[in-house]
């Protein structure tokens, strides 16, 4: 038996490269429940992730000058959608990350890369991303086999545009209904 759920784990992390969260320090508070509701992709997905501001000024092998004050960061949304990255790259595959075979590729959602910053950087990865990794497959597994889900207008636009900040659309109504006992999948 594959305990590590590689269909899932792939799910998650084609889910993320269209819908990345903010990466980056917390800019609120420096609570843990905050940083949690802060980091949550589900609620807001920015542009770019991890920004740094440049305390030196720098100036790249190609004449590139970036002066000390200005923000740098990455192009997350751009990147994790990039054509040449990734095949249909605006397209949700469910199953990207997924072998022939079934089993788990070695870009499995917990893996950082350069082409998959949702965890930051290499260097520097969540430390956390194993947990979130397990209580992300506890809860979905749990909401996938108890519950009936269905949007009320599938036509209705997913998600609202503000400047770099991107929000769940208000219009989007998804109904959820207990599954009745003995229908479980």
């Amino acid at each position: 038996m594959n305990r590590e759920m590689p269909y899932l784990d792939s799910f998650m992390k084609e889910t993320s490269r269209l819908s990345p969260g903010p990466i980056g320090k917390p800019t609120l508070s420096s609570s843990i429940s905050s940083m949690a509701v802060e980091k949550n992709h589900y609620l807001t997905s920015t542009t770019v992730s991890a920004p740094r501001t440049v305390m030196v000024p720098y100036t790249m092998e190609d004449g590139c000058h970036i002066p000390a004050g200005n923000w740098i960061a990455i192009p997350q949304l751009a990147l994790m959608r990039d054509e040449k990255i990734w095949p249909n790259g605006k397209e949700f595959e469910g199953f990207r990350f997924v072998d022939e075979q079934g089993d788990a590729s070695e870009s499995r959602f917990t893996h950082p890369s350069h082409e998959f910053p949702f965890w930051g950087s290499i260097k520097h990865a969540c430390p956390a991303r194993f947990y979130v990794s397990v209580v992300i497959k506890m809860v979905l597994s749990h909401l996938l086999l108890d519950y009936e889900f269905k949007l009320e207008n599938p036509t209705a636009a997913p998600f609202l545009t503000f400047g770099k900040v991107r929000v769940p659309s208000p219009f989007m109504t998804l109904l959820v209904r207990k599954r009745s006992t003995g229908s479980r999948v």
